[in-house]
């Protein structure tokens, strides 16, 4: 089987690293070289610059919250600021990996990807949506860039999964933390597809994870990889 790059997307909490643990512990056993990476809207370097604001701003961080909803509301106008550095950085963070799962993929390995440039690209149109950012030449800049992202740089295979609102919220309870964050599942669930299919609508294949194992999802995954 040669190198594919697979990725794995889905509404927050529906199991997606999961699914992935599976894939490369099926893909490992058979022999085959496999990497698993994540990539998402703020995460990487503009993490650090949310934690380190939210720990200026705020005596006390709540753990459990992540630090861009907790700033969107104690300190909107500081929010909107740090979302447009954060897209700067994650613009560029991003490309360095999608540089080294290119290369990882040349030297043999299978690599499969955590919400990847579709959910970037989503996550902060449904930012600027919340935060009321103005879409201004200058905002609209960097989206523009996401996109053209999106269209070069495709991937083998998209697994999609999904489920209903109920699951969901059981797999939040069984990990324990986090929060659930349920408008911004439910603009996933509306939204998150469509936006799928739009760049990647000839290789996406869907799951619902409430009538198929994280197991059995793997396997006819590696299936479609074979073909």
């Amino acid at each position: 089987m040669e190198a594919k790059i697979v990725i794995v997307t889905g509404p927050v909490g529906v199991g997606k690293s999961t699914v992935i643990r599976a894939l490369t512990y099926l893909l490992r056993t058979e022999g085959y070289k496999s990497a698993s990476i994540f990539v998402k809207a703020f995460h990487g370097p503009s993490y650090l610059l949310w934690i380190i604001a939210e720990h200026i701003v705020m005596s006390k961080r709540k753990r459990r919250i992540a630090p861009w909803l907790t700033l969107s509301k104690v300190a909107p106008a500081l929010a909107r600021l740090l979302t447009m550095l954060s897209i700067y950085l994650d613009i560029i963070y991003i490309s360095l990996i999608i540089l080294r799962v290119m290369l990882m993929k040349i030297f043999g390995i299978t690599v499969f990807i955590e919400e990847y440039l579709s959910s970037t690209l989503f996550d902060y149109i449904y930012s600027f949506y919340k935060l009321k950012i103005n879409r201004s030449l200058h905002h609209n800049f960097p989206i523009k860039i996401i996109i053209s992202l999106c269209i070069k740089y495709k991937p083998d295979l998209v697994v999609f999964l999904d489920t209903d609102i109920h699951e969901i919220k059981r797999h939040w309870r069984i990990r324990g933390h986090g929060d659930p964050q349920m408008s911004y599942v439910l603009f996933q669930k509306r939204f998150l597809l469509k936006l799928v299919y739009i760049f990647y609508e000839n290789c996406v294949t869907e799951f619902n994870v409430a009538s198929t194992s994280a197991i059995e999802i793997a396997k006819r995954t590696l299936l479609k990889l074979k073909i």
